[in-house]
């Protein structure tokens, strides 16, 4: 299955859900909204970020290693300064 259709499907889902927690939840308006807004973005966004940050430094991993960067260190926050 094609990356953009299940990142299609998963919104709707999510959305559906959102929606459903919206309507049964009157008296917790907050968390359905909150819900809703996506604001569990946030924690996945948080959660991947090895993830993200292992795939960054495989694809330039030439260019960090010539810097004297190694993957811990990238993961840790390290990154290459401009000299200006």
């Amino acid at each position: 299955m094609h990356p953009v259709w299940i990142a299609a499907l998963t919104l709707t889902v999510y959305w559906t859900i959102g929606l459903i927690i919206f309507i049964l939840s009157r008296e917790n308006e907050t968390f359905a909204a909150c819900w809703c807004a996506g604001l569990v973005y946030l924690l996945l966004y948080v959660l991947f970020y090895p993830l993200r940050s292992m795939r960054e430094y495989s694809n330039s991993r030439l260019y960090y290693e010539r810097h004297g960067i190694s993957r811990l260190q990238y993961f840790f926050g390290k990154r290459v300064r401009d000299k200006r």
